[in-house]
């Protein structure tokens, strides 16, 4: 049983707050490794991969049902910011079966900005 995604946006933020923590608040880095892992590790949140293309640029897989998923970028993009890492990010919304290793070929199926 899948959980609807704005719940598994508050799941996300409440359990990235202590990742957040236990990956050096102060190494960026760290910080976005540990919520690409997360992402990567719950079915929660409907992404099934994350990847940082750099690090203001995360992409994140998951199935494609034939609609626009704005909305999931847009929550994502709130998490991000809860732990100082939306400013200024891009986050795209992938077409899960077309994330392979060529960024080139991913079919963009939603996407947003995340502001400060």
């Amino acid at each position: 049983m899948r959980i609807p995604f704005s719940a598994s946006v508050l799941l996300l933020s409440l359990l990235l707050q202590g990742i957040a923590f236990a990956a050096a608040p102060d190494d960026p880095a760290a910080q976005r490794a540990a919520l690409a892992a997360y992402l990567e590790g719950t079915g929660q949140a409907l992404v099934e991969k994350a990847v940082w293309n750099s690090p203001r640029s995360l992409a994140v897989g998951i199935h494609y049902m034939g609609s626009e998923e704005n909305g999931v970028a847009d929550d994502i993009c709130k998490v991000l910011q809860e732990h100082g890492l939306g400013g200024n990010t891009q986050v795209q919304v992938i077409d899960i079966n077309t994330m392979g290793a060529d960024p080139k070929r991913w079919e963009v199926i939603g996407g947003a900005r995340c502001r400060r």
